[in-house]
């Protein structure tokens, strides 16, 4: 039997229509903008828990920096990687962990880059962090001086109450997610 004898409706299966081919694209369509929201709220929530962590792990650094000099040590927002900023609003341009005193005990100097043990600079750019102190001191013992909460808020000011915890640093050091903020850090 040669191709032309093909009973019409075997020969139709080799291709699609032009109408088949645009309703097949417009499932697609709709597929794609409805799975589109919770694919940029995904995101969005790996930017919070990266932010989060690389401030615990900050956290934890000043602690452990503390007790192992036996000295005071500064953490506190900066945007330049060098001096502390007395901003409480500026937590997510970057900050820095400096010691107070040098290995002899004596005070570092203002712009002294010696005293900086770490420093993080803007780690993303659509969340704010914000805090209710411009400085976390921690003692010798890795007490801290005064407590501090923490909270992430998108650019708008918004709480991200619904996708992360405050994050609270009691006078003890130690780190405690509140299910409920004490105080909303988040301005509109």
């Amino acid at each position: 039997m040669k191709n032309s004898e093909l009973p019409h409706s075997s020969r139709s299966i080799l291709g699609m229509t032009l109408s088949e081919l645009l309703i097949s694209i417009a499932i697609l369509a709709l597929t794609l903008s409805f799975t589109s929201g919770s694919f940029t709220r995904t995101i969005e929530k790996n930017r919070i828990k990266q932010l989060e962590g690389t401030l615990i792990n900050a956290i934890n650094l000043a602690k452990t920096e503390a007790i192992k000099r036996s000295s005071d040590i500064v953490l506190c927002p900066s945007q330049n990687q060098i001096n502390c900023d007395n901003d409480v609003d500026n937590w997510h341009a970057g900050w820095i962990i400096k010691a107070v005193l040098n290995e002899q005990g004596k005070p570092f100097n203002t712009n002294d880059t010696e005293a900086i043990i770490f420093s993080q600079k803007r780690a993303t750019s659509t969340l704010t962090l914000r805090a209710n102190t411009a400085q976390i001191t921690f003692k010798p013992d890795g007490t801290l001086k005064q407590s501090s909460l923490f909270q992430v808020c998108n650019k708008a000011g918004k709480n991200l109450q619904q996708i992360t915890k405050p994050i609270n640093l009691n006078l003890a050091g130690r780190i405690r997610r509140n299910s409920v903020p004490t105080e909303n850090l988040c301005k509109a």
